[in-house]
């Protein structure tokens, strides 16, 4: 009953969230005027909107309840990994049942990202900084050793702690110890902020 209680709350989130998006008299907590009512086409559009997320979220959330049991439901709303689809969040399902302790899962995450960006190539400027390809090495990435990528691209990781001193600039440690871009943490406190509003 509770795993039931979990998805109806995360459900009426994701709703809130998409009333937020599309219907300024909703953002601005206004009644529709009476003429905005009659506008068919704009409801029409927002209900399929809205219909197209619902889809989207009811195909993950089996997977996303299923990596809250594992990381926790703050870390699911903070990465924002129910707007990615339904592939990325079964491989998130598969990768929180195989990585169940957090603190691993965050030291292996970081070296992955570290490498990314020693290598040049940014992390997304988002709340959520993993890539598809990164959950499929964790999954790869197996107990609290070094992970050896074989192949023609191949490399090494060690299983080590970043700190914060280690990082290059313009990144920071979020407030789940993950990587992530400088502006991202700007956007925790707007989240934040909205959230508190919200509740």
């Amino acid at each position: 009953m509770l795993s039931q209680q979990r998805q109806t709350d995360w459900l009426f989130k994701k709703l809130n969230k998409v009333m937020i998006e599309e219907c300024y008299q909703y953002r601005k907590n206004e009644q529709p005027q009476l003429n905005s009512l009659f506008n068919a086409k704009q409801w029409e559009q927002f209900v399929n909107t809205a219909q197209s997320k619902i889809r989207m979220s009811k195909q993950c959330l089996a997977s996303l309840v299923k990596t809250a049991e594992y990381w926790g439901m703050n870390k699911v709303q903070y990465y924002e990994w129910a707007s990615m689809g339904p592939k990325y969040c079964d491989v998130l399902a598969v990768a929180a049942s195989q990585n169940p302790v957090w603190e691993d899962v965050r030291v292996k995450l970081n070296q992955l990202l570290l490498r990314r960006i020693t290598e040049g190539r940014f992390l997304r400027k988002t709340a959520n900084p993993f890539y598809l390809v990164d959950l499929e090495h964790l999954i790869a990435w197996t107990g609290k050793t070094d992970f050896e990528k074989k192949g023609r691209r191949a490399y090494t990781l060690k299983y080590e702690t970043i700190a914060e001193s280690d990082l290059p600039v313009d990144y920071v440690l979020d407030r789940f110890g993950v990587i992530a871009a400088a502006a991202c943490d700007q956007l925790y406190s707007m989240y934040i902020r909205l959230t508190k509003k919200i509740t």
